[in-house]
């Protein structure tokens, strides 16, 4: 058997041998170049095509996101937007106040230095502020708006520095003017004019001092302030008590001018219960901050309750 694999081997390896000679004995293998190579061009993708697709696909999503976006952005961008969305009118529009310009304002100052009526007179949003006075004063019902609350649909829109100018600008007119607190969450009257914050409002109502003994005049002639005093542990209470139209039915014989500063509509219910005590609302609103739809809840809830709309002032 040994012998038998050997021979079967050999045979194996004398056939390998002769199948290598083969192309020798038959002249051997010829090759020849049948055609130069080249530069090769590419076939696809299509360079030019492929752009202008891109282009226009790019075009179109752009389009389709700025219509997402106009649509979803519900804020306002123009005074028009507000007019023709709640028809009411725009009794001021306050242009922006630059940070240079209030450093001008000396630090040891009484009032607060968001009273530019007062220490910026000459400025634009002090003229605007004068502007929201004469709008309110020389109105159809004009002299019939004596008690003036003010408010705004959410924090941080202005309305306690509305409030503030606006009634420094009436006593600038030669009015008698009380810039009332009832805001008593948050408030901020006996800080913005300097005033003692040790009695006010809820002091009053609670029976704890005098009518009197809870105003204080202010560093403008003609303007005194009534802050909160004592903080109350249900501010909601003591706005819907008859105490405080009480209050106010006996600072109308004292003064002229009334401006009564609220907390924001959409925070808490404040601002609804003292609305249909007052002669007129006026609603602080700030451009590209606030959405159509705040807005337009603060005037329903306001409305619900026979709110007198006196009109809006822009931020």
């Amino acid at each position: 058997r040994r012998r038998q694999r050997e021979e079967s081997l050999l045979e194996d390896v004398q056939q390998q041998v002769r199948d290598t000679e083969m192309p020798t004995r038959m002249g051997g293998v010829t090759a020849s170049v049948l055609s130069a190579a080249v530069h090769g061009s590419l076939v696809f993708p299509k360079l030019s095509q492929f752009l202008g697709l891109g282009a226009f696909l790019g075009g179109f999503a752009g389009l389709c996101l700025g219509y997402v976006i106009e649509v979803a952005d519900r804020s306002f961008r123009k005074p028009e937007e507000i007019i023709r969305e709640f028809g009411i009118p725009i009794v001021g529009h306050v242009p922006y106040m630059e940070e240079r310009k209030l450093r001008k304002i000396a630090k040891d100052a009484v009032m607060d230095r968001t009273a530019i009526t007062q220490h910026l007179p000459r400025s634009r949003p002090a003229e605007a502020y004068r502007t929201v006075r004469t709008a309110v004063c020389f109105s159809v019902t004009g002299n019939q708006h004596r008690v003036i609350q003010v408010t705004s649909p959410a924090a941080g829109d202005g309305k306690s520095t509305l409030a503030l100018n606006f009634a420094i600008s009436l006593a600038q007119s030669g009015k008698k003017t009380l810039l009332m607190e009832s805001d008593f969450r948050r408030p901020k009257v006996h800080k913005l004019t300097g005033i003692s914050g040790k009695l006010g409002v809820v002091d009053v109502l609670r029976g704890r001092a005098e009518i009197p003994d809870a105003i204080q005049q202010t560093d403008v002639e003609g303007l005194f302030a009534m802050g909160c005093g004592s903080r109350p542990k249900n501010p909601a209470e003591l706005l819907t008590r008859p105490e405080y139209e009480h209050l106010l039915s006996a600072l109308r014989e004292e003064f002229e001018y009334i401006v009564v500063d609220t907390p924001p509509v959409l925070v808490v219910s404040d601002p609804c219960s003292v609305a249909p005590r007052v002669d007129g609302v006026l609603l602080c609103v700030r451009l590209s901050r606030h959405t159509r739809d705040f807005g337009k809840q603060s005037l329903e809830q306001l409305r619900e309750v026979g709110a007198k709309m006196t009109g809006i002032v822009v931020n």
